[in-house]
């Protein structure tokens, strides 16, 4: 089964639409559009009915709306809406939220918990950075992470900064 971006032209690109249940890694240089498609993701999810989550570590909710306020897509409907959750792991509420899903295997066990319990369909992780902030040996740890989240029953983009094409992951 197949989830439609909400991207015109590449649902069609893609015969039909990402492959549900699947982890996708998303990467260019800064400026190539990373966000910009995981929002589109995100608002069509939203669209859909289907429960969203919004991970991040560098940026708010405000801003991340504000830096989506000129598209037409309805982002700004879509993450004042019931269906997207939004979460923030450097702040308080951030912390407080994800710890309640137990302390032991750090942020892989926890985030996978989060998403299991609430039903997530549709994930974004921006970015790769987080992982670097919330791992010790995240060139050990990222293979675990990414296993951990492709048994979830979520379709999941992780947004990668690439900026060096040699240092991308292979999945």
């Amino acid at each position: 089964m197949r989830v439609s971006t909400g991207i015109p032209g590449f649902d069609e690109l893609v015969q039909g639409g990402l492959l549900t249940d699947r982890l996708y890694v998303v990467s260019g240089p800064p400026g190539s559009g990373k966000t910009t498609f995981c929002s589109q993701f995100m608002t069509q999810g939203a669209t859909s009915g289907e429960t969203c989550l919004y991970v991040t570590m560098h940026e708010t909710k405000a801003e991340l709306m504000q830096d989506m306020a000129g598209y037409d897509f309805g982002f700004d409907r879509a993450m004042q809406s019931d269906a997207v959750q939004f979460l923030n792991l450097v702040t308080e509420s951030g912390k407080r939220t994800i710890t309640q899903f137990g302390t032991e295997g750090g942020l892989t066990n926890r985030l996978v918990a989060y998403i299991k319990q609430n039903d997530i369909q549709r994930v974004v992780i921006d970015s790769t950075m987080l992982l670097q902030h919330f791992m010790n040996d995240v060139d050990s740890e990222i293979t675990g992470f990414l296993s951990a989240l492709k048994q979830t029953d979520a379709t999941t983009l992780l947004i990668s900064e690439m900026t060096d094409p040699s240092h991308c992951y292979r999945l």
